[in-house]
Order: C-alpha cells, then structure tokens, then sequence
C-alpha cells in the first residue's frame, strides 16, 4: 500500500504519485500494449492497492498494487464510455457506471493473482494469432444492474446501499442482490452532478445542473422528496452539453483523480469525508451551471454536519453552507448557514479537511481555502473567513482536490498536480 495520488487525463495516461516523497518521480501507467486510448474520466483506488479508471474508449483497467505500469482490461459487452467508478474500501468490490445507462459490479480477489469463488467470472479469451500462446484471462462483471434510459453519471454506494444518477435527472435506488432498482425517483430537469447516501442509508443528497440540493427518503411510498432547496437557482439555467476535450493540453488536461491513505507515519488522517464532482456532465470544454461540486463533512463525532456546495458558473460561483444535522427529522430545509462569494469563475471541485476547513478550486485555476470556525454547529460569521488563495492550475479547472494524510493534492487542467504540506 502507499500514501498516493493518482490522476488520469486526456492524454491517455493516468500518473501515481508518491505525496510523501517529493524527490520520487510519477509512475506513468501507460505502454504502447497497457492502458487507454482515449481520454481518461474516472480512477478509484480498492483496498487491495490495485487502482481501477475508466475512460472514453470503454475500457475499464484494473492496475496492479506491485507495478504502476501493468494492467489488465476487464471483459464488458458494452463498448460506451465509462463515466463513473466508486468502491467500497472494506472489500475489494467495485460499481462501474457507463453511457449506455447500464451499472456494472465487480468483485475482485484481496490480491493480483486470478478471481476466485465468489468473485467476478473469469472469462478465457485466446488470441487471435493462434500458436501456443496461453488465453489470456479477464475479469467479467458478476452482475449488470439495467434500469437507467440515460448515461449513468454519479453514484454513491455505502454499507451495501447503491444509489445511481443519470444525465437525464433520475435517481435509482438498487437491490444488489435481486440486481433491481427498489426505488425511481424523477430527481432533476437535469444532469445529476453529486450522489450522497448516509450511513444509514435513509437519507439521499442530490444534487444537479438545475442548481436544486435535493433530500430523499427511500423509504417513502410517495415521491420520496424530503426537502428541495434552491441553492444556486438561477433565473436562466441552460443545459451543459457533454462533449469531449477539443485538443490534448500539454501533459494532458485532468480529469480524473483517485487518493489512497495508508495511515503510516506521523500524519493525522481528517475526520472528515469528502466527495468531489469533475463536472462531467460538461466535460472539460463545457460551461458548467447549477451545483457542480459537493462534499459532506462529518465532525470528530462522525455524524453528518453541514453540507457545503459551490455554483458551477460565473454567474454564481458562491460557496454555500447547509447545515445537515436534522435531515430527514424537520419539516423545515437545512438553512444555509454561511455564503461566500470570493471565487471568480465556477466552483469545479471541493474538499473538507478536519470539521471546518473547506477547500475549493475554480474554472480559472484558483485554489481557495475557507476556515468555518463552527461553535456548536453554527458557524461564526464574525470569524470565519477566506484564509488565503493559491495558483492550482495555470490553464483551466482544478478538477480535482484530495487530502492525503498531512498534504492537499490538486489536479488541474494543465496537466499538472500540485502537492501542498497542511498543518
């Protein structure tokens, strides 16, 4: 295992980086015969060290934890892009979401050594050349869960609840064993940017391009629909357009990052949860609107404390704090405790570190970080404060934002990563 960032883009590659050594160089994980073909859109780490991505050539790679640079191309039927892979960290099982509306579930052996009973099939193919070459064997999905008429987008899967959103606005619920969906909701006019599913799984956060922070509860026999907050509403919304990079950036542009912490060393590992979004329903040349990126902080308590949002345009780039301690148990909406409107451009990616610290990146580049300062669940406005701003990106987005233990990691959309020491 290692404390590692790794990233992927639209050249192709995809890039491991050690943030404990700054003197090591990034692994490249990609060969002439090993890799992708075409832009890289989601990377996921599994317990096991190995790291699953997804890109736009429909392939799903899965690379070994002992050599970066070695892969294997897991067997689908389907040829459509892979927009989204999540993980469960307690097992090596993996959910891969795909243009073609189809979810697709794998489980994977603890090491790199072949599937066994109980994991995902193994299919033989034999080359084509013939001759003695022994067949090579690949890692089928055990299950194919089909529902969705539009691109699967995001998904959130926790403690065995899996809930998938698509670009159309619908939000499933699934039955993993029965392969079913339990519930359908009709969630947005639009494109689903952000999928969150509490612990107890009675509680789901959507969130999309329409600018609506959307809270559900699966176990309703009505519509579900708890409360809909107009977080950044905007009078005229237009609708993204899912294209595709125009041109290959110089190292290639972001757009995919997974981070890997392995609790070694002196580092003290946050408390806090964090889900980014990479605006895909846009893609990296898009415009994005509505909410384009949410993350969820849990306090030293572990329970769901606020939710921070930002806009996803120019026209409303503010960063918004909803407080989430009485989901589901008021009738009234989590009111939005704080706002801050210092970002230039719209907000592509966000993170919590610790329970009060918020850092965000924009579409021009910049890396802001926010200090709460909550009392009691409320945040201080006499206190809290934009802290500083940094340069993430020279050209482009910052697409993404993990902390790995002590260090924050961006990766932007001129091809670059940034590792910065946090104390």
């Amino acid at each position: 295992m290692r404390n590692e960032v790794v990233i992927g883009g639209s050249d192709h590659a995809l890039y491991a980086i050690d943030v404990t050594d700054p003197r090591k160089r990034p692994v490249t994980m990609y060969t002439k015969t090993q890799g992708h073909t075409d832009w890289v859109t989601t990377v996921a780490h599994l317990p096991s060290g190995q790291v699953l991505s997804g890109a736009m050539d429909g392939k799903i790679c899965l690379w070994s934890a002992h050599s970066r640079s070695t892969c294997t191309d897991l067997f689908r039927e389907s040829t459509h892009p892979v927009s989204k892979i999540v993980t469960d960290l307690r097992y090596d099982t993996a959910i891969a979401c795909s243009y073609d509306g189809n979810i697709e579930i794998y489980t994977f052996p603890s090491n790199d050594g072949p599937a066994t009973s109980g994991t995902s099939t193994t299919v033989a193919r034999r080359s084509l050349g013939g001759g003695s070459r022994m067949p090579t064997m690949r890692i089928a999905p055990y299950k194919v869960l089909q529902g969705h008429s539009q691109p699967v987008l995001e998904a959130s899967y926790h403690q065995g609840t899996l809930v998938t959103g698509d670009k159309g606005g619908s939000l499933m619920v699934w039955d993993l064993q029965a392969g079913q969906p339990l519930q359908r909701f009709r969630a947005h006019p639009g494109a689903v940017t952000n999928i969150h599913c509490s612990d107890s799984g009675n509680i789901i956060i959507s969130a999309a391009v329409d600018g609506y922070v959307k809270i559900w509860d699966p176990r309703s026999s009505g519509s579900g629909l708890v409360h809909k907050i107009p977080v950044h509403v905007q009078a005229s919304n237009p609708q993204p357009v899912m294209t595709r990079p125009s041109r290959v950036a110089p190292g290639g542009r972001v757009s995919a990052g997974s981070a890997v912490y392995t609790g070694r060393g002196n580092a003290t590992r946050p408390t806090a949860s964090s889900s980014t979004s990479t605006a895909t329903p846009s893609g990296p040349t898009g415009a994005p609107v509505g909410v384009m990126a949410v993350t969820y902080a849990r306090g030293s308590n572990a329970d769901l404390n606020y939710i921070v949002t930002g806009g996803g345009s120019a026209a409303d780039s503010r960063l918004c704090v909803l407080d989430a301690r009485m989901l589901g148990e008021s009738a009234e909406a989590p009111p939005i405790l704080a706002q801050y409107e210092h970002h230039r451009n719209g907000v592509y990616s966000l993170c919590v570190v610790g329970d009060d610290v918020v850092f965000s990146g924009d579409g021009v580049g910049t890396l802001l970080c926010h200090h709460l300062i909550l009392i009691d669940g409320e945040v201080d406005d006499g206190r809290a404060c934009l802290k500083y701003g940094l340069g993430a990106s020279a050209s482009g987005a910052v697409r993404g934002i993990h902390c790995v233990g002590n260090k924050i990691v961006t990766a932007g959309e001129d091809g670059k990563a940034l590792v910065f020491d946090y104390e």
